[in-house]
């Protein structure tokens, strides 16, 4: 049997605001996502939705459009959902020299966990986080061969998009707000009740829709990135 490929959309929520935050991601096969896509494309069309989705924006007068764009998940009979909280902990500041850096190692730490170990990855990573030259430092430690944590885990592709030109990191963002937000926004608040509801049914495969992950920073980071 050969390897299995897979594609992960990756957003973060939350970075700047306290003690934790998060990161998601939609993990599909490549396939899924091209199909993904084709329906993003249709949504658009039919809405005229055509600017960039993002939880922040959805209000009253776009909430049935949102509905329908998280749908375009929710209803994938193979995608699914990883969500991470990642809690600084103790000693999050020993992590490294800088709040970049640290937010790298811990990013490093959620790709190693929502990445199956058998299959190879295309990542796509919203760039506006964080420097190129940074994703391509983390990129290499993925692929680092003598640990053997990632030997089996080799990423074949890591790029950083604009969410602006990536429908499919826009469809990771609202999917990570509805089930991280605390708004009390009417339309916010009815968004993530819906999401939270659905995303809890399974996929036809017979997975859970949702991987939910919790990280602590930890006193000794078992390997360090050269981030």
């Amino acid at each position: 049997m050969g390897r299995l490929y897979y594609n992960l959309y990756c957003d973060e929520s939350a970075v700047h605001t306290g003690d934790r935050f998060y990161i998601g991601g939609i993990h599909c096969s490549p396939a899924r996502a091209v199909r993904l896509e084709r329906q993003i494309e249709q949504f658009r069309a039919r809405t005229g939705c055509v600017r960039e989705m993002k939880w922040t924006k959805v209000s009253t007068s776009m909430l049935q459009a949102y509905t329908e764009f998280a749908d375009i998940f929710l209803k994938d009979p193979y995608a699914t959902f990883v969500l991470a909280e990642m809690n600084k902990g103790d000693y999050w500041q020993s992590l490294a020299g800088s709040e970049g850096s640290r937010f790298l190692q811990a990013y490093f730490h959620f790709l190693e966990a929502a990445m199956w170990a058998s299959a190879r990855y295309s990542l796509y990573l919203d760039e506006t986080t964080c420097k190129r030259y940074k994703w391509r430092s983390m990129h290499y430690a993925l692929n680092l061969p003598d640990i053997r944590w990632h030997r089996q885990k080799k990423v074949a592709r890591f790029s950083a998009v604009d969410s602006h030109q990536s429908s499919l990191i826009q469809l990771t963002d609202v999917i990570l707000g509805a089930l991280t937000s605390c708004s009390t926004s009417n339309a916010k608040a009815s968004l993530a009740e819906y999401v939270r509801e659905q995303i809890g049914k399974p996929t036809q495969s017979g997975r859970p829709k949702l991987k939910t992950l919790s990280w602590t920073a930890p006193r000794v980071p078992r390997f360090r990135p050269a981030v």
